[in-house]
C-alpha cells in the first residue's frame, strides 16, 4: 500500500445499517473537535464486520459538520484551522515507512483539534500509530462491532440485490449470522440470477473465496485446528479437539485467539462457536467425508462390548434400527440395571438431572431422536451428516447413561415437560 493511497472504503450509496449506535458515537466525537478537543477512536472488528464501511460513513458525517477530511498520509492539509478527521483504515496494515509520514501530519495539525480515527481487526498491534500519536489526543474511545441484528441484516441484503430481484430468504440471512460479507457475497450471488444453496456442499464461489481469506489470515497450525473443529458440528469441544490434534491446552487457545481475531468462531459466554451457519458449513467442506469419520471415529475410540455384537455395533447409536435398514438408527434395548450404589443415577432414576449437563445442540438431536426421527432425518433437520448425528448421540447416550431410545425418549419427556412446568 502507497502512503498516497486512500486508506478508506470508497462511498456508499446505501445507508449504513445497523450501527446507529457507533455512527452516533463518531458523530459525538467530531463535535467534540469543534469545541477544541482532540480524540482518538479505534473500531475494532474481524475481517468483514464493516469497519471500512463505518470508516466511509465518519467521513460523511464529517463533511456535512464542516469538518476536514484527511483519509491520505500524503493528503494535501489545508492551512484553515478548521478541526479535521484523519481515517485511516486497517492502520495495522500500514506500511514500514508510515512511522515518519504519520509523525509529519500530526505536526502540520498541531494547532488544530483532530479526530484520529482508526480501524483494526482484534488482537492486532499498532507500534506505528502508538508511537506517532502518543500525547496528541486528550481522551480515547474504542468500539468493537459485533453481528448485525436480524432486521438490519435483512435491510442490507435487500440493499445489495438489483431492484426488480428478490432478496434473500429468510433463512439465508439467519445462516449468515449478521456477517456483512457473508451477506453481500450472497446477495451478489442471487443477484447472478444463479440458485443460492446455503447448505452443504453448494456453496457459491463467493462464500467460498470468503471463508478462504478468512483461514489464509491463519497461521497453518491454527487453519489445521479450525478444521478438525468443524467436523464436530458448530459447536466446538475442547475435550474432542485436544483428543484428536494431542494439542496442548495453550497451543489451542492460541489457535482460537488467531481464530476469533479472523471471524471464523466466536466465544458466546458458555464456549466457542463458529460465527455462523455457513461459515461452520464452509469450513467443514474443505474436510473429506471419508477424512470426517475417521476424525470421529479418532475422538470417541470404540471398546469392546459383549452387548452389542457385530462390526462397528459396539455403542447403541450406532446399531441400525430394523424399520429403515438404509438409515443409521437406534435399536430400542431394555434399560440397563442400576446399581444404588451408581450415585447420581440412584438419586436420579429418571435421568432429568443430567440433562442440562448436554449442550443445546446435543438437547436438539435428543430431542429428535426421542420423535422418532432416524439420524439421517434428523441430519437433514439441522444440516449435518449421518456420521456427526451419530457421534453427538453417543455422547449423549454417556452422558444420561441410557442404552435405547426408549429410555431416552423417557429421559427427553420428562425433562422437556419439567422445563416447560417450569416457565
Amino acid at each position: 500500500m502507497s502512503l498516497g493511497t486512500n486508506l478508506t472504503a470508497p462511498p456508499h450509496r446505501n445507508p449504513l445499517r445497523g450501527r446507529a449506535v457507533e455512527a452516533a458515537t463518531v458523530e459525538a466525537l467530531i463535535r467534540h473537535t469543534h469545541r477544541g478537543t482532540s480524540c482518538l477512536l479505534t473500531v475494532e472488528a474481524p475481517p468483514g464486520m464493516g469497519k471500512s464501511r463505518l470508516l466511509a460513513e465518519a467521513g460523511r458525517i464529517a463533511r456535512r459538520l464542516g469538518t476536514e477530511v484527511i483519509d491520505s498520509l500524503r493528503a494535501p492539509v489545508s492551512p484553515l484551522r478548521t478541526p479535521a478527521v484523519v481515517l485511516l483504515d486497517n492502520a495495522h496494515r500500514l506500511p514500514a515507512d508510515a512511522g515518519p509520514a504519520l509523525a509529519e501530519l500530526r505536526a502540520q495539525l498541531a494547532d488544530r483539534p483532530v479526530l484520529w480515527l482508526l480501524s483494526r481487526t482484534p488482537g492486532t498491534d499498532l507500534p506505528q500509530t502508538d508511537i506517532a500519536l502518543c500525547g496528541a489526543t486528550e481522551f480515547q474511545e474504542r468500539l468493537i462491532l459485533g453481528p448485525l441484528s436480524e432486521p438490519a441484516a435483512r435491510l442490507l441484503a435487500s440493499d445489495a440485490v438489483r431492484s426488480g430481484l428478490p432478496g434473500l430468504t429468510a433463512r439465508q440471512v439467519e445462516e449468515a449470522g449478521g456477517h456483512p460479507a457473508t451477506l453481500l457475497a450472497l446477495a451478489a450471488h442471487q443477484d447472478r440470477t444463479e440458485p443460492v444453496c446455503t447448505v452443504s456442499p453448494g456453496h457459491p464461489s463467493a462464500l467460498k473465496q470468503l471463508v478462504d481469506g478468512l483461514l489464509q489470515a491463519c497461521s497453518p497450525a491454527c487453519r489445521r485446528t479450525v478444521r478438525v473443529a468443524a467436523v464436530f458440528g458448530r459447536h466446538i469441544s475442547f475435550d474432542d479437539l485436544i483428543r484428536v490434534t494431542e494439542s496442548s491446552p495453550v497451543t489451542l487457545l492460541k489457535h482460537f485467539d488467531e481464530m476469533t481475531a479472523a471471524g471464523l468462531v466466536r466465544c458466546d459466554g458458555a464456549g466457542y462457536a463458529f460465527s455462523s451457519q455457513l461459515f461452520w458449513q464452509a469450513v467443514r467442506d474443505t474436510v473429506p467425508a471419508q477424512v470426517q469419520e475417521v476424525v470421529l471415529r479418532q475422538a470417541t475410540p470404540r471398546k469392546p462390548s459383549a452387548r452389542y455384537a457385530g462390526d462397528g455395533a459396539d455403542h447403541p447409536a450406532a446399531v441400525p434400527h430394523p424399520r429403515s435398514s438404509g438409515e443409521t438408527a437406534l435399536e430400542p434395548q431394555a434399560p440397563r440395571p442400576r446399581s444404588r450404589a451408581a450415585g447420581p443415577a440412584a438419586d436420579e432414576p429418571d435421568g432429568r438431572g443430567r440433562w442440562p449437563a448436554l449442550t443445546a445442540q446435543q438437547q436438539t438431536i435428543a430431542a429428535l431422536a426421542a420423535d422418532g426421527l432416524t439420524n439421517r432425518q434428523i441430519g437433514e433437520r439441522i444440516f449435518l451428516s449421518p456420521h456427526t448425528v451419530n457421534y453427538h448421540l453417543r455422547k449423549v447416550y454417556g452422558a444420561l447413561q441410557v442404552a435405547s431410545r426408549i429410555e431416552l425418549s423417557r429421559i427427553v419427556h420428562l425433562a422437556l415437560g419439567a422445563v416447560e412446568a417450569g416457565r
